[in-house]
């Protein structure tokens, strides 16, 4: 499940920074994020009694959680203000 979980972060990795280029896609990688983010948290915590490493991507992924929300807000306010 992990060596999955790197190749979907390394491919959304990827379209972020491209993303940092073009504006327009700005939006839908800032979503593809939030989704792979959230869709894992919510597993992880439906399921329970994960393993260390497990435990591990859980921690990282609720700052990386906190990094695109705060992303999305500040994209936000530049767009739409």
């Amino acid at each position: 499940m992990l060596r999955h979980r790197a190749v979907l972060f390394g491919l959304s990795g990827v379209f972020m920074l491209l993303a940092t280029a073009k504006s327009e896609l700005q939006w839908l990688a800032l979503s593809t994020g939030l989704v792979s983010v959230v869709s894992f948290l919510a597993i992880a915590i439906i399921v329970g009694g994960y393993n260390a490493a497990i435990g591990r991507v859980v921690m990282v992924d609720g700052v990386a959680l906190l990094a695109l929300v705060i992303a999305s807000l500040a994209k936000y306010r530049l767009q739409f203000t």
